[in-house]
């Protein structure tokens, strides 16, 4: 039985076409279950969980005091960035750090907010911290007031409004 060239190169161009579709198969489900072994949630998402209940109590487009124990660090904003994003359209003015919102005046605005918020990390708490800030040095959360240990104006009129946990708290100062 003699077979016509055309179709000879019909049942060649089929015979190509079922390789590369299985070749593209295998691949398509390789990838879907490389998809299912990924996390639900990406850190940073993590990260923002840590400020959920914090949006309720700080005022929307004003300008707030905001300490955590990298930004005092020379150029180790993180922490400060990823908080910045979690909590807009509030705008976190950085205590004693070059991160953060300064006035046209020069003068960083965070000394005029009534409101300071801390945000101490702790990776034995939050083991994705590790993998978020890998250059950052941890010292463990010993000091419930960080701020107070540092260049803070009157720190002992500092009042603790709400722990948030994980390191989240909100004070207000009590001379403003």
């Amino acid at each position: 039985m003699e077979i016509r060239y055309a179709t000879r190169v019909k049942l060649g161009m089929a015979f190509i076409v079922l390789v590369i579709l299985a070749s593209t198969l295998r691949q398509l489900t390789s990838t879907l279950s490389s998809f299912r072994a990924l996390p639900l949630t990406d850190d940073i998402s993590l990260y923002e969980q840590r400020f959920n209940e914090v949006k309720h109590f700080l005022p929307p487009n004003q300008i707030v005091s905001y300490s955590d124990e990298f930004a005092k660090t020379a150029k180790n904003c993180n922490a400060f960035v990823l908080a910045q994003y979690s909590l807009a359209p509030t705008i976190l003015a950085v205590l004693d750090s070059k991160c953060g919102y300064i006035s046209n005046s020069g003068e960083v605005s965070s000394h005029r907010s009534r409101l300071v918020l801390d945000n101490s990390h702790d990776p034995r708490h939050e083991p994705y911290l590790l993998r978020l800030f890998p250059s950052t040095y941890f010292q463990p959360d010993n000091n419930p007031i960080s701020i107070a240990g540092g260049n803070f104006f009157h720190a002992d009129q500092i009042v603790l409004l709400h722990d948030f946990g994980l390191g989240v708290r909100l004070y207000a100062r009590g001379g403003k």
